[in-house]
Order: C-alpha cells, then structure tokens, then sequence
C-alpha cells in the first residue's frame, strides 16, 4: 500500500462509527431517530489513528469522510442525522478536515483527488469493489491502512 500522495476516504458507520451494534439502530432509523448517530462506540482506537492519520499527512497524504445518510429520510431527518454525523466528526477526527455527509447511495468515487491514488476505506464490500473499478481507486477494509491492531 503506497500511502505518499495519496488521499484516502473512510467511511463512518460500520468502519469507524458502530452504528450496527446500537440497540434496535434499524428501527431507530426507519423511526426517524438521529441518537443513533450518537449511542454507538467506535470500531478501532481513535487515538491511534489519529496519530497515523498525522503521521502521513505529513507525507503529503490527504484525509476525508464520506459518509451516507440514511434512505428514504425525510430533509428533516436527514438534516438532524447530518449534524449529529458532523459533530461525531468534529469531536472524534479532529485530524480530518474534509467531511462530505451525502444522501444515501451518492458515489463514494465522486469524493476522490483526482491528481492523487485514493483509498476509500469501507465496511461494505460491494462498494469497494465499485470504488475498484476506477482509475486510481483502491477499496478495501480498514485492517490494511491500520495494520493487525484495529483497536
């Protein structure tokens, strides 16, 4: 994995954010309930990879999320989910200065450097290997940019 000039994009629920261990998350959502974006713990150590993320910035690395908001919300919802997702941000990444909070389903390959080789880190297969099949595009889980120790 080349790192150097790159620009990699995490994903947050399922990846960084536990969103599918939050107790009923599902119903919470079709329920129009925003706390779900909030109840959840983490899925790996923020502070390390805070201290990664630093690390290779300085190597001219770039760093973003792009996350969806949930399907079929109504603007309401999907208002009240994309402040308590920014905020999750702001507290949890504050290494990361780009979050794009997009409907449900938008292209992830949409938010990448086009002048850099991207890595989107996801929990979702399928999007990956969408996200594989352009040009200077690497999908993958996030065991490879942390190493063995996610937590």
């Amino acid at each position: 994995m080349k790192l150097k000039n790159s620009h990699i994009i995490f994903d947050l629920d399922g990846t960084l954010y536990d969103l599918y261990n939050v107790d009923s998350w599902l119903e919470k959502v079709e329920s129009g309930n925003p706390s779900v974006f909030t109840e959840g713990g983490t899925l790996v150590n923020l502070n390390k990879l805070n201290k990664k993320i630093e690390i290779f910035k300085k190597l001219g690395c770039t760093f973003s999320v792009v996350t969806w908001l949930p399907m079929g919300a109504t603007d309401k919802y999907k208002k009240e989910c994309y402040s308590r997702k920014m905020n999750w941000c702001r507290e949890n990444l504050p290494t990361i200065s780009e979050v794009n909070i997009v409907d449900y389903g938008i292209g992830k390959h949409l938010y990448r450097k086009k002048d850099k080789f991207n890595y989107l880190i996801d929990d979702n297969l399928e999007i990956n290997d969408k996200f594989n099949k352009i040009n200077n595009c690497k999908g993958m889980g996030l065991n490879l940019f942390l190493g063995k120790s996610v937590k």
